[in-house]
């Protein structure tokens, strides 16, 4: 019995080591060149890909480096609670303001506008009707 649990711990560990060997030695994947990206002036990343399949929607995604793991014990729900506060208004935007605004451009707020907090990450995702003229804020 002992003998069978020591194979299987074996076979576990070799199976462990042998990924880590293939990943470490594996070709970084190849970024599609149709990817267009760049960097704001306030350092924020961009990437922008056209998609035939979504005609007449633009899909925009925030994906924030931080999440629940940044949290001490003290401040559990902190990065969720800072999510759905994001759009309650702002300096620029007074309550509810920025939704309106966004509704005017044809976006339903919880169908095309939500969010989410992972352990890591918060992402806000927003799509809009690019055939609207008018996308000042």
């Amino acid at each position: 019995k002992d003998n069978i649990i020591m194979k299987k711990h074996f076979i576990s560990i070799a199976s462990v080591l042998a990924l880590s060997v293939n990943l470490a030695f594996a070709d970084a994947l190849p970024f599609d060149p149709a990817v267009k990206t760049g960097t704001l002036e306030n350092g924020l990343k961009y990437y922008i890909i056209k998609n035939d399949q979504t005609k007449n929607n633009a899909y925009f995604y925030l994906n924030v480096h931080t999440g629940s793991i940044d949290e001490t014990d003290e401040e559990q729900g902190i990065a969720h609670f800072v999510e759905h506060m994001a759009f309650n208004g702002s300096t620029h935007f007074k309550k509810n303001d920025l939704i309106r605004k966004l509704e005017q451009l044809g976006v339903r707020f919880g169908a095309d506008l939500n969010a989410m907090t992972s352990f890591e990450h918060t992402t806000y995702n927003l799509q809009i009707d690019s055939r609207k003229k008018d996308y000042t804020l």
